[in-house]
């Protein structure tokens, strides 16, 4: 009730406010607000069907979910939209509350925890803005908890709901891949041995929805991931940092395609015909070069190749600089501990909500996140300069946060290996928590902060976990050491016929 209660109160304030949903990406009217991951939403509009089966540069169910909401009248489309988010973000704090409660921790630290994460700016704004962030950080929050229960009861209900939000979550989210899925899946098959079956019979459903995905694209378009960008994202990390003249001769002695002295997600004319040449298709989503709004049509046909080319010298680049590939993968593991609400596009979005909670932006993060100053450009000039962000950029309770999370954790499960539920949702969350930190610090630069956010209370509820359970280890070892030395201080009793004094 207290966290029902705080959501509710904290969205009547954002109202207040003037915070509103920013749905513009549903009607863009010109490049700069555009989303590069939708479809055209002309197309969305009148060929929903194909568009989305020729659909290769993200996964399916943002798009879907747009093509919904286009397909509704004009005057409930961003209130429905506002809707369903502000459900999201009620299942949010709700599964964060029930999921820690769980993991034994306390109601009031569960409350309490559950309240921040509600009060946090990173979930005010993405709660606000229509994007497959909000929705990936609340399916991951669910799911885990209805791993939680299913470990617990060994009910086939909650296993389904497990599994199935995390398909959901694979089929919104292209950081989360079919490797994360079936780590999940064998870690669950070895922790409940005894009903193996069950497992495999839960999992069922949401492994042929997400397969039938990966077939269609590898069938269709050759790709082994739910999206095409990969080679141009991997850039970011590789050739994208590197000196225009070493490129030059790279290319210049054979080692790289001279694709890699052009930017990554350039128009479709900078590549075709000079580096690949796709053709006609007679699919208005593979052929067309731009969208209506004018922007970049990113689910061009021609993108899939140019983002193999891109693989390829970004793998040979790792090759032959692996001090460099290094560098700017620590980097983007530095990105990640500055605050999600510092992501660099909160000024060109969220209409305008980041400037209405700027103040209490700058309170909370220095109270709550222990950062000293704000580092709202520090992915931007990182991705372009390579400058790491300042030591007062750092939120340093993030890293306490993970630190507990991600090196704490393996010791508190094998101290509670006995208890299967416990241990064994601790392990999914933490395979859940650094499958995210190392795929993305390993594949992306300028985004990090971005990408912790969409793990959602994951990384807060396990270290909050494991620091419960050292609590209560440390008050059981004391309450145990009290009890043995009364014990021992207690007169013995008299042996027979011993006489006692008066």
């Amino acid at each position: 009730m207290v966290v029902v209660g705080g959501f509710v109160v904290s969205q009547l304030a954002y109202a207040a406010i003037g915070i509103r949903f920013d749905a513009t990406a549903l009607h863009p009217r010109g490049p700069s607000e555009d989303l590069w991951q939708m479809l055209d939403t002309h197309l969305l509009t009148h060929d929903l069907v194909q568009s989305l089966w020729y659909l290769h540069s993200q996964p399916p169910l943002f798009n879907l979910y747009c093509g919904i909401l286009l397909h509704l009248p004009l005057g409930v489309q961003q209130p429905v939209a506002a809707g369903c988010f502000w459900l999201l973000g009620l299942l949010l704090a709700g599964s964060t509350y029930l999921l820690l409660a769980e993991l034994q921790v306390p109601p009031w630290a569960a409350a309490t925890v559950s309240l921040v994460v509600v009060a946090n700016p990173a979930t005010i704004l993405y709660e606000n803005w229509l994007s497959w962030s909000y929705p990936a950080a609340s399916l991951l929050t669910v799911g885990a908890y209805c791993c939680a229960r299913f470990m617990k009861t060994r009910r086939t209900g909650w296993g389904v709901g497990c599994f199935t939000c995390f398909a959901l979550v694979v089929l919104d989210d292209s950081t989360y891949q079919w490797v994360w899925l079936i780590a999940v899946m064998a870690a669950l098959l070895f922790l409940m041995r005894p009903v193996w079956r069950q497992v495999f019979l839960v999992t069922a459903i949401s492994l042929l929805l997400v397969g039938g995905w990966y077939a269609k694209n590898a069938v269709i378009f050759g790709t082994a991931t739910t999206s095409s960008w990969f080679g141009m994202n991997l850039a970011s990390t590789t050739i994208a940092r590197a000196p225009k003249a070493q490129l030059n001769k790279l290319v210049h002695e054979g080692h790289l395609s001279p694709i890699a002295t052009e930017i990554p997600f350039a128009p479709v004319g900078v590549y075709d015909p000079l580096f690949v040449q796709t053709g006609t298709t007679g699919v208005r989503t593979l052929d067309s070069l731009l969208k209506s709004d004018g922007a970049t049509n990113y689910n061009n046909l021609a993108y899939v190749a140019v983002s193999n080319l891109y693989l390829r010298a970004d793998l040979a680049y790792i090759r032959m600089n692996p001090g460099a590939y290094a560098r700017n993968v620590a980097l983007g593991a530095e990105v990640w501990f500055v605050p999600a609400d510092q992501f660099q596009l909160p000024s060109d979005n969220y209409a305008g909500d980041g400037a209405r909670i700027s103040g209490y932006e700058t309170f909370y993060d220095a109270a709550i996140l222990w950062q000293a100053h704000s580092g709202v450009y520090a992915g931007l000039l990182a991705s372009t300069t390579g400058a790491a962000p300042s030591a007062g950029a750092y939120s340093y309770s993030t890293v306490v946060e993970y630190l507990l999370a991600l090196l704490v954790a393996p010791f508190v499960i094998f101290r509670r290996r006995r208890s299967r539920s416990f241990a064994g949702t601790l392990v999914v969350l933490w395979l859940t928590v650094t499958y995210s930190f190392l795929a993305t610090s390993l594949t992306s630069l300028g985004e990090n902060m971005r990408f912790q956010f969409e793990l959602g209370s994951l990384p807060l509820v396990l270290a909050v976990a494991v620091l419960a359970s050292l609590l209560r280890s440390v008050q059981t070892t004391r309450k145990s050491n009290g009890q043995e030395k009364s014990s021992s201080e207690r007169p013995k009793a008299p042996r027979h016929g011993s006489i006692r004094e008066p």
